[in-house]
């Protein structure tokens, strides 16, 4: 398959799920983004309080 048949039926498939089932994949997605940062930075700093790695995620994921 070339890289134009494999879009192609990506979008036919997300087509397919509907408006919920992309949310779903969307919000899935999301939390997988939000989860690896939390771990990345618990690795940086072993003893970050909850607090400050909510604030480090949050700014992270909003772009600041």
């Amino acid at each position: 398959m070339t890289l134009e048949q494999i879009e192609k039926t990506q979008v036919e498939i997300y087509r397919k799920l509907g408006e919920e089932g992309r949310l779903r994949i969307a919000f899935e997605l999301y939390e997988l983004a939000r989860n690896t940062l939390r771990q990345v930075f618990i690795d940086e700093n072993p003893k970050i309080s909850e607090t400050e790695l909510n604030k480090k995620v949050a700014g992270r994921m909003s772009g600041k």
